[in-house]
Parts: structure tokens; sequence; C-alpha cells
């Protein structure tokens, strides 16, 4: 989705965004209903990152539970 635009989730959408949360260039996101929980893969920052989010309902410009760095990968081994 483009910058501030909104999905046709009535209800179902929290933004998360600003510097505080360390998100840049989300690679893959995942959601643990149980524990209500968001992991993030980061690329944009640092050349990767980990990012955990258990606050995510409050939205806005929240920072990361956990957040931890981690080598990135390259994919040009495959353009070979």
């Amino acid at each position: 989705m483009a910058n501030g635009e909104t999905m046709a989730v009535a209800g179902n959408q929290v933004r998360v965004s600003e510097s505080g949360t360390l998100l840049g260039r989300s690679v893959d996101v995942a959601y643990d209903a149980e524990n209500k929980m968001v992991y993030i893969a980061e690329a944009g920052n640092d050349s990767g990152r980990i990012l955990d989010f258990s606050n995510v309902s409050a939205g806005g410009n929240i920072a990361p539970t956990f957040n931890s760095t981690l080598a990135s990968t390259s994919l040009g081994h495959l353009e070979d």
C-alpha cells in the first residue's frame, strides 16, 4: 500500500509508525494471536533487526518490546 493509505478492513487496523518504532524496510511479519505479539524482520536499520511488539494495539510511535540485530543476507548469488 502507498504511504498513508488505509486497508479496507474496517475496525481491524492499527497504524504503528515514526522513528521510535525502528521500522524502515520490513521484509516479513508474523502475528502470535495467543500472546498478542507482532514479530517483524527488518532489513532497513543497521543491516537487519528482529523487532517484537507486544503493545501494537496502542498504535502510533511505539518502541519495540524486543530489538535484536540480525545479519542480513543477499540474494546476489542467485543472479549468476
